[in-house]
């Protein structure tokens, strides 16, 4: 394969992917902010109260999930009747889930043994009603690399969740401005996809074999990676009670924060991709490589970093009755380190056509950790629990990479060396911000911003002196300062004039 068409569609999944990231980045900081108005006035059993109802809906959710979009972008050759199909599909699946949340609100309300779980679960399951009715041409989207129109489609639902809960939270100081919120985004999202698409999907399931071809797979992986990210609130909320699912909860979304919010949207703009090359498999090979690197390049210093500044960002965001979260932020961003490497891997096994193998190695995952999760309850509370989590994902993520080994997706030195220049300039980050910041005196903010500029600095300049040691190789380095480079031209260009 030619240099020149590498670069070609590294250009295309990085554009995809700063779209994508934009989606998520812009929703997460109205969810900051959403969350540093709403946490000053909420407590954590406010918090953790709508998290264990979210926890059934979520659930109610996975068990009908068939993976229609997902098997839509797979299909290059899809025809209006496959859409129809996979529309119709998904209306029988909303109703099916408002089915299950309706009736397994009352069963929930008991085993947490807390009322005010029931009409929470009733207000959101009505909401996904309409949610789920949206048009199934939105996929398209993500099918043609057009993230513009994915990025309106993603983030106006979120600026209306953002609105709507904070001005809820603020007139009613109550968890309900956090239900409606949620509501509220569902709507949002299905009102918005007619009015960006003009085609309209009709009644049909002439292609429900077809669509439903690998679908007890994808069932049974998503099944799986609810148990991983959801059934230890629920186990916590039903052992320690709703203000420690509270920290828990928050304390671990916040820590993942930076890296699922740019692993999910490369992830995002890597499947159409690698998609769209199922016929070229070196070029396949190449792209699945440079992600894997470019994701690693910046997923592991971010998550070293937040682990660095954990207790200054959980104090300046949330206040002193948040410190509770702190440890269990530090070590959940531990976690997030592999988290790059093995959401990517993931979406290769879907891509390649591995589903049951993807089901497996996840299901393994899951059932470790639910077997362990009492004893570490039992140890250390949340804190054995997120221990818990940290050394298993470790041990997981080292599953994922011998598998793309055996396939030869990762063939050569080229990635292993480039993960190392990583993790060397990762540590000395860490070490290096970590010994500054104690001559460092002043309000917490000062201290936050010190040492995530002095971190930035750090990153930066080492891992640009070991690609430089390393010869400058072509690889995603080289490919983030061309892109750089070129933007900054393009910037400049208008300067230069009004100079």
């Amino acid at each position: 394969m030619s240099s020149s068409q590498n670069r070609s569609l590294s250009g295309a999944l990085i554009q995809g992917s700063v779209w994508a990231i934009a989606i998520r980045w812009g929703a997460k900081f109205l969810g900051l902010i959403s969350l540093g108005i709403c946490a000053r006035i909420l407590t954590p059993a406010d918090y953790g109260l709508v998290n264990m109802a979210m926890v059934v809906i979520g659930f109610s959710q996975v068990l009908v999930e068939f993976g229609m979009d997902s098997a839509l972008i797979r299909n290059r050759d899809a025809t209006s009747g496959h859409y129809d199909t996979a529309w119709s599909i998904k209306v029988m699946q909303t109703l099916l889930i408002s089915l299950i949340i309706f009736s397994a609100a009352p069963f929930a309300a008991k085993a947490y043994d807390d009322s005010r779980v029931m009409p929470i679960m009733f207000s959101v399951g009505a909401a996904g009603l309409v949610g789920g009715l949206q048009n199934i041409y939105v996929v398209n989207f993500r099918k043609e690399l057009d993230f513009r129109r994915d990025f309106l489609f993603s983030f106006v639902p979120r600026l209306v969740s953002f609105v709507v809960s904070v001005s809820a939270v603020l007139a009613l100081r109550s968890y309900w401005g956090l239900v409606l919120g949620i509501c509220s985004a569902e709507i949002a999202r299905s009102l918005l996809s007619y009015w960006l698409v003009a085609q309209r999907p009709r009644w049909s399931l002439q292609y429900w074999r077809e669509l439903t071809g690998f679908s007890l797979w994808y069932f049974l992986d998503g099944l799986a990676q609810y148990a991983v990210n959801h059934l230890d609130r629920a186990y916590i909320g039903k052992a320690g009670g709703s203000e420690q699912v509270g920290l828990y909860a928050v304390g671990r979304e916040v820590a993942t924060l930076p890296s699922t919010e740019l692993v999910m949207p490369i992830g995002r703009a890597l499947m159409p991709t690698l998609a769209s090359l199922n016929n070229q498999k070196d070029r396949q090979i190449a792209a699945i490589q440079k992600a894997i690197a470019g994701v690693n390049l910046i997923a592991v210093p971010l998550a070293v970093g937040f682990a660095l500044v954990a207790p200054e960002f959980v104090h300046v965001l949330f206040g002193d009755k948040w410190m509770g979260a702190t440890p269990i932020v530090a070590i959940f961003s531990l976690t997030a380190m592999t988290s790059g490497f093995r959401y990517t891997a993931q979406q290769t096994l879907v891509v390649l056509g591995y589903v049951r193998v993807n089901a497996a190695l996840s299901w393994a995952y899951a059932i470790t950790v639910l077997v362990l999760i009492i004893p570490a309850f039992s140890w250390q509370g949340v804190l054995g629990v997120a221990w818990l989590y940290c050394a298993w994902t470790f041990v997981s993520t080292a599953a994922f990479g011998f598998y793309l080994i055996r396939l030869k997706v990762l063939q050569g030195s080229e990635v292993w060396v480039a993960l190392l220049r990583v993790i060397v300039s990762a540590t000395a980050m860490f070490f290096a911000a970590s010994a500054a910041a104690r001559y460092v005196g002043g309000p917490v903010f000062v201290v936050l911003v010190f040492k995530v500029v002095l971190s930035i600095l750090v990153y930066g300049g080492l891992i640009y002196s070991c690609w430089v040691l390393a010869g400058r190789p072509d690889s995603s380095e080289k490919i983030i300062l061309e892109h750089v480079a070129a933007a900054w031209k393009k910037i400049s260009k208008p300067l230069k004039r009004f100079s």
